[in-house]
């Protein structure tokens, strides 16, 4: 008997296994604290959406999606885009963008510190998806060249590609500075929950050597710290 329910559970359909939901008629995965899907209706999801700003912000963004926002989940989805957030705009530096970093240990260092391994490094000469807005930050000192830049994370701390629209598929904003001068070389970064509106300090890594592999590895250490590094 047991060796059959095992079969059975095995045999089951992975979306019957996602942890989603069922809102406004429609499923939606919200990647909810359980197994299975709660076939419960709005009820639950009304429920869901007093008790996490985190789960209202999975639910909405999941019926937007679908185009099936329905009247009685509506009130609870006018404040769940985090980008019209001023708070969000915390780096001022952060409205101006520019160019990827001339120097080809900066530019390579950067991409490969959130190469994650969600998907697979592409064969040359495919390029992989770009995850990183380049921004503009003066720098600190004149002896100092700084590079910045902006990433965007799912729930699993895995870098999304700019073309899917990250910033509306985001759980993280990663800012980051890339500085180098005469002491050396460190990254810097800082992250924000765009469900929490919660802020990190900054978290600075020295890079040992200026290269292509010693800048990644700081990246990878700095989100690390933060806890995000990718989980698939």
């Amino acid at each position: 008997m047991l060796g059959a329910l095992i079969l059975a559970w095995v045999a089951l359909p992975t979306s019957a296994l996602a942890q989603s939901m069922v809102c406004c008629n429609q499923h939606i995965d919200v990647n909810g604290p359980w197994i299975g899907m709660d076939r419960s209706g709005n009820s639950s999801c009304i429920e869901q959406a007093q008790g996490s700003r985190k789960m209202r912000r999975r639910i909405c963004r999941g019926l937007r999606r679908a185009g099936a926002l329905c009247s009685e989940l509506a009130p609870y989805c006018q404040d769940d885009r985090p980008e019209d957030d001023p708070e969000e705009q915390d780096w001022p530096e952060d409205a101006e963008t520019t160019s990827p970093p001339g120097d080809p240990a900066a530019r390579g260092g950067l991409d490969d510190g959130f190469d994650d391994p969600s998907e697979p490094t592409r064969p040359h000469p495919t390029a992989p998806p770009k995850r990183l807005v380049y921004l503009i930050f003066p720098p600190e000192r004149a002896d100092q060249s700084v590079f910045g830049f902006k990433s965007w994370l799912d729930g699993d701390g895995c870098a999304l590609a700019l073309q899917e629209a990250p910033e509306e598929n985001a759980e993280q904003v990663v800012w980051g500075r890339l500085v180098r001068g005469a002491g050396g070389a460190r990254v810097e970064l800082r992250s924000r929950d765009l469900y929490e509106r919660t802020v990190t300090a900054p978290v600075a890594i020295p890079v040992e050597g200026w290269n292509r592999s010693a800048i990644a590895a700081a990246i990878r250490q700095a989100r690390e710290r933060l806890g995000l590094l990718c989980r698939r």
